[in-house]
């Protein structure tokens, strides 16, 4: 299941390239950097797959986005990110002491994202695309409302509010987040 997940993934990651050569789409870069805090909404122990005797959801990162298609309104690209989603800590039963083990869940990330105009400042942001962690992979969703800044002819900063999905097997994890950054806009 995890693979035929991960081939999906792959093709909806490849979809900007094919339609980047469809000849449809007007290009203009706009190149971005963030970062972002914010919590992991789950369930710990199910998420773990064990009893948790201490954990933490305060949820951190930093991800990139280039935007380089356009179709209408519809501004088409690419994120990659990391995430540092939470951690926990269990007992490993030991009969002459007493251990833990602290267990640290981050990802790599790499989606399609897309953008729309809601207003003059304000914009819509989606995406989909794959988690990377240290032995598997999972799929993930993202969504959110945004806020942009302009400082300068081409430079600008977006503040977002996002929230995600990762599909995991055993239980979902819900990262939401407030992010801040700084853009770029070439060829305007």
């Amino acid at each position: 299941m995890k693979n035929l997940k991960s081939r999906k993934a792959i093709l909806l990651l490849l979809l900007p390239v094919i339609l980047m050569f469809s000849g449809t789409a007007i290009a203009q870069l706009e190149l971005e950097a963030y970062g972002h805090i914010g919590y992991t909404a789950c369930d710990i122990d199910e998420w773990a797959g064990i009893g948790t005797s201490d954990w933490n959801q305060f949820m951190s990162g930093g991800y990139a986005q280039a935007w380089f298609l356009k179709f209408g309104n519809i501004s088409v690209g690419g994120e990659f990110g990391y995430d540092y989603l939470l951690w926990y800590k269990y007992r490993v039963y030991d009969p002459y002491y007493t251990v833990y083990r602290s267990i640290d869940v981050d990802a790599t990330r790499l989606m399609v994202v897309g953008r729309v105009p809601v207003g003059e400042k304000l914009f819509a942001e989606f995406g989909a695309g794959i988690y990377m962690f240290g032995d598997f992979t999972d799929f993930g969703l993202t969504g959110g409302l945004g806020y942009r800044i302009q400082i300068g002819d081409n430079l600008y900063v977006p503040i977002k509010l996002r929230i995600g999905v990762v599909l995991d097997k055993d239980t979902n994890l819900l990262p939401i987040g407030l992010s801040a950054g700084i853009g770029y806009t070439l060829g305007q």
